[in-house]
Parts: C-alpha cells; structure tokens; sequence
C-alpha cells in the first residue's frame, strides 16, 4: 500500500511564514494603534453628525472603513515593499500611500453606500462635495495620525540605540576590567615565583637538609594551585595554604627571628578570596618588617566576618624606628597592584587599609563575604601540610 503525502500538512517551513504572519498581524492591528483609529474615526463622526441627513450608522461605518484601509496601509508600508522605489525614504512613501489610499477608500465607500441610489454619487454635487470632505478630512488626520506615529517610531529606536549602546559601553568596560585584573595577576604570579625560588636556592646553597623537601612540596602545589589563579576569586583556605609554604620558608632563612601565628576559623575556609592577596601582604611584612629587624618579630594573620563582611588582617612587628610612608600604595607596586585589583573586584565594597600601632603594622583587607555554592571544607591539618618543619603556631 503506498501512501501519499497530504499536500496540506503542516511542514517546518509553512510553520515558518505562518509565524510571520502572525507576527505582521499582531504588529500593524496592534492594540494601541486600532485603539487610536477608532478614536479619530468616532471623532471625526461626531464632528459631521450635527450637519448630517442620512442615517448615522453610515456616517460612522464609512469613517470606519477609511479608518480601517488607513491603518492597513500604514502597517504594511512599514515594510512592504523591500525596497521602497525611487529611492525616497521610508516615512515618505509611507505618508505618500495614505495620501493616495484615503480618497480611494473614500470612494470606495460612496460606492458601496449608495448603489442604489440614482443619479451616481460623482454625478451628484452634494454627494460628490461629501465625498471631497470625507478625503481631505481623512486625509489630514491620517497623516497628523501617522506624523505622531512616525515620531513615537523614532523616539522609540532612538531609546533602543542607546540602551544598546549603554549595553554595550558596559560589556566594554566589562572586558577591559576583566583584561586589567588578568594583567594585575600575571604581573603578581611571577614576582611570587622568582621570589621563591631565589630563597630556595639560597637554602640549597647553604646546605639546609630541609630545602629540598620543601621544594618538593611547593612543587607539588603549586602544580594544583597555579591554575586556580586564572579565577577571580579563589577560597581563603588555598590563600592560607600558599601563604603557610612561603612562610615556612622563611622561616628556615631566619628560624631564630620569624615567628608565625594563624587565627582563621573553619567557617570561613571555603569563603571567597582573589589569588595571591593574603601573599602579597605577607611578602611586604616580612620584606620591610620582618627583614630588615635583628630581632625579628611575629606575624599573625586573622580572619573573621563581620556585618556580611570578610575582614582579614596581617599585621607584623616593625622594624626599631620605622614609620609607614604617607604614601605608602606609592612606595612598591604589590600594594598598588593589590588595592586596584580589589577595586576591580569589589568596587566600592572593597578596602584595603594599612595602619601602624606603635612597634606593630598591620595590614587589613575587607569585602562582601560569599561562599561557592558546592566546596569541600578543608581541615585544618591541611593549611599547615606545608608546614611540618617547625609549623606556625595558630592561636
């Protein structure tokens, strides 16, 4: 048994144009614009009653008709044609075609609404005078109709080009955000890297049998940690970790004058932090605190919220005699870096504050605190696994 294909079915293609013509439809007998006709053409009815000596349905269902082929022709010269001949503007041969439309229909009507009726409407003088007003009446208000139209129109693409052009403006200034916070980090990664591994090679130099365990375990982290700082924000835990391996290498450089403390609750292990913040601050406290004094002194980094807010502090004992610079975010380009990149990220819910309290500095970062929707909350014998050889003391 063959079968034959129902030449009427439904195929993706009459879907398609079907669509669009429900589409066309919706647009030109819109609402708002059959609304507004109906309201010049009861206008216009009114208008001519107190003068009129036929039946007031006709008055009224001819208004209603040259209303109605005025809307139609309004709606589909909007696009149709394609391409509008002899190169005139669209709103011209739209305002042309009402021009031309409105008498037609006008005598179209005429015609209809009085075939019974001897002489003809154009050989008679009052009906022909009639049919004259109903066109330059019609006329006039289609194209005031149609002037306003035109101008809601364009107000209306006006005020879509430049919610385009807002959107836009803002994905720009977007990306170029996005492209100077990769800068700011690439511009830290290295410094980082070099950093440490210029004090691992002193260590391997002088012969400490510690360094190169913990080279090894700074390799192997980094290795898991490196691609992390491709991201935005990372969690405060990894921060602490990369912070604990740096640390214990300083303190195998100077075991007898750094000392280290942690105060970070676990709640707040998985909250959100940028790369390498936390390690920045620490790099500066011992590069110009800790360093630089015969004595040394202590480091300890705090974590709590507060308000919504996560603030963490790094402060360290200051070298005998030394001030903060009042232009301490010019003095080095870690902390200009830092301040910016936590500008980029947070705006103005971001801040980053330097004090000093007689012998001791501290360092204090603050932003909205937030969590990643699914992390695994780290222990606490993980932060210090880098840090097996004589580990920071948390309080």
């Amino acid at each position: 048994m063959h079968t034959h294909a129902d030449p009427l079915a439904t195929t993706p293609i009459n879907r398609t144009a079907s669509a669009r013509l429900m589409q066309t439809l919706a647009r030109v007998y819109s609402w708002r614009r059959v609304r507004n006709t109906a309201i010049a053409c009861l206008g216009l009815g009114f208008f001519l009653l107190a003068g009129w000596e036929d039946l007031w349905q006709i008055l009224f269902g001819r208004w209603f008709f040259i209303g109605f082929i005025a809307l139609s022709t309004y709606g589909i010269s909007e696009s149709v044609p394609k391409h509008v001949p002899f190169k005139m503007p669209r709103w011209g041969f739209q305002l042309g075609s009402i021009v031309v439309v409105v008498p037609i229909s006008a005598a179209v009507i005429y015609t209809l609404t009085t075939w019974n009726l001897s002489p003809p409407w154009w050989h008679d003088s009052e009906r022909l005078i009639g049919w004259f007003t109903f066109s330059l009446l019609g006329t006039f208000v289609a194209q005031w109709m149609t002037l306003v139209a035109l101008l809601g129109q364009i107000r209306g693409e006006a005020e879509r080009q430049a919610l385009g052009f807002a959107l836009e403006r803002s994905q720009l200034e977007h990306q170029a955000s996005e492209a100077r916070l990769q800068l700011l980090q690439r511009q830290i990664e290295p410094h980082f890297l070099f950093n440490t591994l210029a004090s691992i090679r002193e260590l391997i130099a002088a012969g400490e049998p510690a360094a190169l365990e913990l080279l090894d375990e700074l390799s192997a982290y980094l290795r898991g940690s490196m691609p992390k700082l491709d991201q935005h924000l990372g969690s405060l835990a990894d921060e602490i970790k990369l912070c604990a391996a740096y640390l214990a290498i300083m303190q195998i450089r100077m075991p007898d004058r750094l000392r280290v403390e942690f105060d970070v609750s676990e709640s707040l292990h998985t909250a959100r932090c940028p790369p390498l913040a936390l390690l920045t601050l620490v790099e500066n406290a011992i590069k110009h605190g800790i360093d630089p004094s015969e004595q040394g002194g202590l480091i300890r980094m705090e974590a709590h919220a507060a308000e919504g807010r996560l603030r963490i502090s790094i402060s360290n004992d200051a070298a005998q005699g030394a001030r903060l610079p009042q232009d301490v975010f010019s003095v080095g380009t870690g902390l200009q870096n830092l301040r910016e990149r936590i500008r980029l990220l947070f705006g103005a819910n971001g801040a980053l504050e330097l004090r000093q309290l007689d012998s001791r500095c501290s360092a204090e970062l603050s932003w909205p605190l937030t969590f990643p929707q699914q992390a695994s909350t780290p222990q606490e014998s993980d932060i210090n696994a880098l840090t097996r050889s004589n580990p920071p003391m948390p309080t």
